[in-house]
């Protein structure tokens, strides 16, 4: 996050004067309490506005006509925290242990023909744990809810100006967060049309892997193309390409067929999980999902290269029909390169030059495929294959 000293009375009273209008259309009282009126403390501005936001529009979203929503801000020089207080529908306790963690509604937000996606509040979890906080809450169905975020006072050297709260764009562009030195990080690249939910994915994986953001499927192969991903995860639902489409020109060209491929999908019709899986992805999430599952099965992807790379050892002794991968690009490749080896397994000069040429592909692209199947380098491929044969 991009920290600046904040005064929170300026930022808390220009969301509230955001929301005064739709407040009053439903009849609805809009309070600020403020216990700490001269508190600044350092935060990213454009983050947590984005909270208080989302958490002013439920309670006003779901209060009853003509019922009142009350903001409460404290703070001291430990911690500050904000409360959002409603009289409205209120939260199921089944309801409440889900709500951090997918992208999760309440039946009766459902039944109640609210619109509304649950995206808003694991956002804002997100936000708010970036800061080093928490949030918490409590509600009774038709009571009301209570939404508390607690965060540690903090300090730094620039204050920032009344433009950094009053300029502060719509959507959070996120920054690429570089990867420790010494530990390369996996590289993901998300393709999801949905702004909020994209930002959210990337906030939630970026301490883990290093993750790249593309708006439809046609930025995502350019992107591909341009940084050969280690993981793509894409929306299936799209503008300008959907997901299936690019999931059939990821598997279906040489120097993208190894990258393996996740989809999200809103559809849990079988068909159309069918034809994914069809064109080649390696696995599914239907949303709602929680964000762990999804960065579990990167996980597993990037385990399972062991048993690939077991079974490409064993290629040695396997009958050429016999298949590796079931993708056809794939299958030819790793049994070329396996042959490439054997036929060259008595030259002790014998390198990942002479290996790339031989397969008729650069250095660099020879690379990221053995790596992609093995979790090897193409040196330690060699020695492999020369050691198994041994």
């Amino acid at each position: 996050p991009s920290l600046a000293m904040t005064d929170f009375t300026r930022l808390i009273t220009n969301s509230i004067k955001v929301f005064e209008s739709l407040a009053k259309n439903k009849g609805i009282e809009l309070e600020f309490v403020n216990l700490s009126p001269d508190y600044v403390s350092a935060i990213d501005a454009a983050m947590i506005e984005k909270v208080i936001d989302n958490l002013i529009s439920n309670a006003i979203k779901y209060s009853l006509q003509n019922g009142k929503v009350t903001v409460v801000f404290e703070g001291n020089d430990k911690k500050w925290t904000l409360t959002v207080k409603d009289r409205g529908i209120g939260i199921s306790k089944k309801a409440r242990r889900k709500l951090f963690k997918e992208f999760y509604r309440g039946e009766n937000a459902v039944n109640s023909k609210i619109i509304g996606s649950g995206l808003g509040l694991l956002l804002a979890k997100n936000y708010v744990t970036i800061h080093g906080g928490r949030i918490e809450c409590e509600s009774r169905e038709n009571e009301g809810a209570e939404f508390k975020i607690t965060v540690p006072y903090k300090k730094v050297d620039i204050y920032s100006r009344t433009s950094d709260i009053d300029d502060a764009p719509s959507s959070i562009i996120p920054e690429q967060i570089p990867a420790p030195l010494g530990k390369l990080k996996m590289s993901i690249l998300i393709a999801e049309d949905n702004t909020h939910l994209s930002n959210f994915m990337y906030h939630a994986l970026a301490e883990e892997f290093d993750v790249s953001l593309a708006e439809d499927g046609v930025q995502a192969w350019d992107m591909i193309l341009a940084k050969t991903p280690d993981l793509v995860v894409s929306d299936i639902l799209m503008p300008n390409r959907d997901g299936f489409e690019l999931c059939r020109m990821l598997k279906s060209t040489f120097e993208t067929s190894h990258i393996p491929l996740i989809l999200l999908t809103s559809l849990t019709e079988k068909a159309q999980q069918l034809q994914g899986l069809g064109l080649g992805a390696d696995d599914y999430l239907t949303k709602p999902f929680d964000m762990d599952l999804l960065a579990e099965k990167i996980k597993t992807i990037a385990r399972n290269r062991k048993s690939v790379r077991e079974r490409a050892l064993k290629l040695i002794n396997v009958e050429p029909d016999d298949h590796v991968f079931e993708n056809e690009l794939n299958d030819k490749f790793i049994k070329k390169a396996v042959e490439v080896v054997r036929r060259n397994i008595d030259n002790p000069e014998f390198g990942k030059d002479d290996f790339a040429s031989a397969m008729n592909v650069s250095s660099s692209l020879l690379y990221k495929k053995i790596k992609s199947f093995t979790d090897q380098s193409v040196v330690e491929f060699i020695n492999g294959i020369r050691l198994n044969y041994a």
